[in-house]
């Protein structure tokens, strides 16, 4: 009986000792116990996988590519490729190639690399070898289970070289459910953009008609009102008008108002009166309450935070909401303070900010860690608001936020691109910041932002559209216009994360300046100009 627990145990150890071989290779523990075992290839291949979940494509490439020799080698061949198209986007040539070797052997791979093929076409800008091999992998696979996604992108790959007209009758063609809604939006898109804006109207109204209050039914109203301004101004105007009134400070209401900002009426800043007084307390919370402000108070605020978040529950439970809002900012936990405000009056900030509702608003765009953020700030030359719209944009002021991509801490820095802010700043010989620390994630991150600032005149747009994308991405995007119109930029921008990123800092900051730095709404949206310059400075490229 003893022996066959010793051999339970030596098993269970064995088994931990594969699976952090295989599930966790890229920590120092998974590196060791991959040197005291042997993975069969099945293992090695999960191995990759693993490599590719940690963002370690280079292990994940090798682990790879050591399976050519082996039964498992069309599989590894076509991970490999996927891997180098899909995360590693640096030799797109290499990965076409891989597709088209395993598109042309009989096999489980072969219809989806003939698929990927045109889409590493397409990647590397070979846009007449992507189409016609898009049209290859249609001609053989009408019903293909890429065939939807091949129409969509043929279409796509048309927008995004400017063959607008081909482009829209393209999208015109595409009824697939799962396409439906972005091709009829690209289909009218790609009319305004060929010019043709007597067929643009009402396609754009057609779908500003099915989403009247929703972002994509704005955006499409906008660009409506915007399609009718030479030939019906004043419809243009009246339409413009009513875009506005229905919703003066989000991204499109903006953009309006800055291409004519004396057409609409202003709105106040909100007034700078004092806080009010702390809600009252009740009895039945008054000890967990006493208890948490002793904590901030003895400077233990983690241990406050995490008391309040056992009480929130239970204050929201009782509609304490403001009670929970007013302890979260006197103990420093403004992403509390943040996101309890956004659930309890989430319908009250469709409109502009009013004096009355002045607490709530400022609770809702609160300014954590402002010592911090005030420092960095005036030490770099970032305007404040600023520097507090990318850190609500980016964490909502949690400073151990981890991002999927590894981004860390209160203004989302990789590792990499803070080590690479170090060597900028003469500090490479330092160790490695600790980018939990908000004080020092601050500091870093604003160096960055009046980098970018350097590198981008100071447009917010470009400065917005690089922290997201990267600098070289927003070059890339520049390249060949001297200047270009805002609205127009932003939403040619070849990425939906990084259009929206760019419409939510915008709306952010002029929030910010609103409520907290005594702007009226016209001055607080000279953040936004109605055009770019896109002469682009040396500097920060990472």
């Amino acid at each position: 009986e003893a022996m066959d627990h010793l051999a339970m145990r030596a098993d269970r150890a064995a088994a931990a000792t594969r699976e952090l071989a295989i599930e966790h290779p890229e920590t120092d523990e998974g590196r060791e116990a991959a040197g005291r075992i042997a993975l069969t290839d099945a293992e090695r291949l999960r191995r990759a996988a693993s490599f590719e979940r940690a963002r370690d494509y280079a292990s994940a490439a090798t682990e790879l590519t050591a399976l050519y020799g082996t039964p498992l080698a069309a599989e590894a061949r076509f991970e490999w490729a996927k891997l180098q198209l899909e995360r590693v986007r640096e030799d797109f040539d290499a990965a076409e190639k891989a597709f088209a070797a395993l598109a042309a052997e009989p096999g489980p791979f072969a219809e989806e690399s003939m698929w990927l093929r045109a889409r590493a076409l397409g990647r590397k800008g070979d846009v007449v070898a992507a189409l016609s091999a898009f049209a290859a992998y249609l001609k053989r696979h009408p019903k293909g289970r890429f065939a939807a996604d091949a129409r969509f992108f043929s279409a796509f790959l048309q927008y995004e070289v400017g063959r607008y007209a081909d482009a829209a009758r393209a999208f015109s063609r595409l009824d697939d459910p799962a396409w439906r809604t972005s091709a009829r939006w690209y289909h009218a898109w790609c009319l305004y953009l060929a010019g043709d804006r007597k067929a643009a109207v009402p396609a754009l109204d057609a779908i500003a008609a099915a989403d009247p209050r929703g972002n994509e039914g704005r955006k499409a109203a906008y660009w409506a009102a915007r399609a009718l301004e030479k030939k019906s101004p004043s419809e243009a105007a009246a339409r413009m008008q009513r875009l506005v009134t229905a919703r003066p400070h989000d991204w499109y209401g903006l953009m309006a108002r800055r291409r004519a900002p004396k057409r609409f009426a202003n709105i106040a800043a909100l007034p700078g009166a004092p806080s009010p007084p702390d809600p009252p307390v009740p009895i039945v919370f008054a000890g967990p309450v006493a208890e948490i402000r002793g904590l901030a108070t003895a400077g233990l605020p983690d241990l406050a935070r995490r008391a309040l978040a056992t009480l929130s529950p239970l204050l929201r439970s009782t509609d304490g909401w403001a009670l929970e809002a007013t302890l979260a900012a006197q103990i420093g936990d403004a992403e509390r303070q943040m996101r309890g405000t956004l659930t309890r009056h989430h319908a009250l900030f469709v409109d502009p900010p009013r004096a009355e509702d002045a607490p709530i608003w400022r609770a809702a765009w609160p300014r954590g860690h402002a010592d911090a953020v005030n420092t960095a700030a005036g030490r770099f030359g970032v305007a404040p608001s600023l520097v507090f719209a990318f850190i609500r944009k980016e964490s909502a002021f949690a400073p151990e936020a981890i991002s999927p991509a590894h981004a860390v801490g209160l203004m989302q820095l990789l590792p990499r691109t803070a080590r690479a802010i170090q060597e900028a700043r003469g500090l490479g010989d330092q160790p490695a910041p600790d980018l939990f620390e908000p004080a020092r994630n601050i500091e870093l991150g604003t160096w960055y932002v009046a980098a970018l600032q350097h590198r981008f005149g100071g447009a917010l747009p470009l400065v917005a559209a690089a922290y997201n994308a990267g600098p070289s991405a927003v070059r890339q995007w520049a390249a060949g216009r001297a200047r270009v119109a805002t609205d127009l930029f932003v939403d040619t921008i070849p990425f939906r994360e990084t259009r929206q990123y760019v419409k939510r800092m915008v709306e952010t900051q002029v929030l910010y300046e609103m409520v907290h730095g005594g702007r009226d709404l016209n001055t607080a949206a000279e953040v936004l100009p109605v055009e770019l310059d896109l002469t682009i400075a040396p500097g920060v490229d990472f």
